[in-house]
């Protein structure tokens, strides 16, 4: 029999993929904040993008699943598909390609 000792959660989280990078907050507030707010959060969601805000990772989720046992979502994408992608997230961030990063993760819903 296996015992858990430690924290046990009924909470569910997510799986996912992201293509981002790390930014500092300045340059979060810089490409996200405006003068009415200084929480950038929502013109990061109005342009499709993710806020990792503990780290600062900001970017494009391209597969993601529920961790509830059941399903994972599954995506696929060629290379060709992958670097159009790439291109998409390194535009709305105005960083060079080169600074973005594939990120693997779990976050709690």
């Amino acid at each position: 029999m296996k015992v858990r000792t430690g924290f046990v959660s009924n909470s569910s989280s997510s799986s996912f993929v992201l293509i981002g990078a790390k930014l500092t907050k300045s340059e979060i507030k810089k490409r996200f904040g405006d003068d009415e707010n200084d929480d950038p959060m929502g013109n990061i969601e109005d342009a499709g993008l993710f806020w990792e805000s503990e780290e600062n990772i900001v970017g494009l989720i391209i597969a993601r699943g529920e961790d509830d046992g059941i399903m994972l979502d599954e995506s696929k994408h060629s290379l060709d598909e992958l670097s159009k992608l790439f291109e998409e997230v390194s535009s709305k961030l105005n960083i060079p390609p080169e600074r973005l990063q594939l990120f693997t993760g779990t976050f709690a819903n």
